[in-house]
């Protein structure tokens, strides 16, 4: 009866994690460029852990609805593109992208905005206009991407962090961790 009744109490856990289904995360799609009349000119300034890269990019306009807590009261404000002066990524989260490979995609999910006025804002969900972008400089033309790749083996990451961390506050190299920006006045609207 003992060995029935600790049987049961340990299979009864195990029969319950593996029954429980996680909500399904959202689908991150690249930022394919459809409507060029969306596209805002910038100059932008890129920094990774280990690179800096200045030049020219078109990024898809978009507009962050923030809501912020300061001093007991609750202030809401969108923000666009146009009206942004620096983002800084302060947090990845990662997802199952490939089960047979063990690969996680981690996205942005977390960022510090400072807009035009020097305030500082905190954004708590995925900018996808920013998770790649394509940048000109005088050396031509390259992409790079806020979010990234990393496979498990069971007991730590290709990255070389250990555990099954699924939260990261640096990423691995090559991803870009701050942009600050500037728009540009479309030459092209400016003609018409």
């Amino acid at each position: 009866m003992k060995k029935n009744l600790i049987l049961l109490l340990i299979i009864l856990p195990i029969y319950y994690l593996y029954s429980i289904k996680l909500p399904k995360e959202p689908e991150l799609k690249s930022p394919e460029i459809q409507d060029e009349s969306n596209l805002k000119p910038v100059i932008i300034d890129i920094y990774g852990t280990a690179f800096k890269i200045r030049g020219n990019a078109y990024i898809k306009e978009f507009t962050l609805k923030i809501k912020t807590l300061k001093e007991g009261f609750t202030f809401y404000k969108d923000i666009s593109l146009n009206s942004i002066k620096e983002i800084e990524i302060l947090e990845w989260k990662g997802v199952l992208y490939d089960k047979e490979k063990a690969s996680y995609l981690f996205y942005p999910v977390y960022y510090k905005i400072i807009d035009n006025n020097n305030i500082s804002f905190e954004y708590k969900q995925n900018i996808k206009e920013l998770n790649k972008i394509i940048v000109t400089t005088p050396y031509g033309k390259t992409t790079v991407f806020s979010i990234f790749f990393d496979y498990f083996n069971g007991k730590k990451w290709e990255s070389g962090i250990e555990g099954l961390s699924l939260t990261r506050e640096k990423p691995i190299p090559k991803v870009f961790t701050k942009i600050i920006l500037e728009v540009k006045e479309d030459n092209n609207k400016k003609n018409e």
